[in-house]
């Protein structure tokens, strides 16, 4: 073998394809790399289809958990439930006894007043036969008599006094059976209010989820709010120590990039800095006029308070006071 062909087999596969002259070699080294190529394109698939198995499994692993707390929660609601059905019926059940005693008592009363009533009217009959039949007993079976007939008197009194007891305590044994009814229509309404509870147990995973979701979006709102508030903070210190401790302003004008509140949108507009003539500090005039003030928020309505530029300098003797709004919410800063 020459030197030269023992150089050309040490050169790499890929270099000798492409120095070949023969098109079926150069054909079969570039099935050869496009192959090599694949495979490592197919292992690259197969390990993230592996890790994509493993992100289901945990998925559904946590799926089961919340099911199975899902469950319990339900079958302790049902349990309690059940409990309160429970009691609910003895109560019943013993108010039902009481009022069947009841029942059974006035009937008794009845039956013992129709008993005596009978006994006093068959005396009657036996003291009437007697003072037939001997006169000279004749004063004492009328007095007899006379105590009979209160005795009868009270007798039909009590006899109707029984009857009285016996119809209320058809009443009342009406009234229980009534009682039974709603109790089972309340126990219809709680079964029912069990089922809702199994609901709204089912709807707290999601609301959950978008309570969690709206706390993250006040979160980072509120810190976007104390970012513009420590800015605006530091712009009013460098303005404080520009002034001559806030009795003197001097005519200084600055473009500030702000956010200006017009009902639902915000658009940036550019404003500047109050520039008060000297005349008005020789004559120790009060800067702005009432008309221009930007009041608190309990002297101006929302809808008229959210269309105000909302930056406003103003100057009251050695007292500076800065209003500003972000987001509807009014800060003040006072300097002196």
């Amino acid at each position: 073998m020459s030197t030269r062909e023992q150089a050309s087999n040490d050169e790499p596969a890929e270099k000798r394809a492409r120095a070949s002259s023969d098109p079926q070699e150069n054909t079969l080294t570039e099935e050869f790399l496009d192959r090599s190529k694949s495979e490592q394109g197919a292992s690259v698939n197969e390990e993230g289809r592996r890790r994509s198995l493993r992100i289901q499994k945990i998925m559904e692993e946590k799926r089961m958990q919340q099911a199975e707390e899902e469950r319990k929660t339900q079958e302790e609601l049902a349990r309690q439930a059940e409990e309160a059905r429970k009691v609910e019926q003895a109560r019943l059940s013993e108010k039902f006894v009481k009022a069947v005693k009841t029942a059974t008592s006035a009937e008794k009363k009845a039956k013992s007043a129709e008993e005596r009533a009978k006994i006093v009217v068959g005396v009657a009959e036996v003291a009437n036969k007697t003072v037939a039949k001997a006169d000279e007993t004749a004063a004492k079976a009328d007095e007899q008599a006379k105590k009979i007939f209160e005795e009868a008197k009270k007798a039909q009194i009590e006899a109707k006094k029984a009857q009285i007891e016996a119809k209320n305590a058809k009443k009342n044994a009406m009234k229980a059976e009534k009682d039974a009814k709603k109790a089972k229509r309340e126990l219809v309404k709680a079964k029912m209010k069990a089922e809702q509870a199994r609901a709204k147990a089912r709807n707290a995973g999601m609301v959950a989820k978008k309570a969690r979701a709206e706390a993250t979006k006040a979160s980072d709102k509120a810190k976007k709010i104390e970012e513009k508030k420590i800015s605006l903070e530091k712009e009013s210190k460098q303005l404080n120590n520009t002034s001559n401790q806030g009795t003197e302003v001097r005519n200084t004008e600055a473009n500030v990039e702000e956010t200006v509140v017009n009902g639902n949108t915000r658009q940036p507009v550019s404003t500047a800095s109050v520039a008060v003539p000297q005349a008005a500090r020789a004559a120790n005039v009060e800067q702005p006029s009432t008309s221009s003030v930007f009041r608190p928020a309990e002297w101006n309505p929302p809808e008229r308070r959210m269309q105000i530029i909302t930056d406003r300098l103003f100057y009251f003797s050695n007292a500076r006071i800065i209003n500003f709004v972000i987001d509807d919410i009014e800060f003040t800063i006072h300097e002196y």
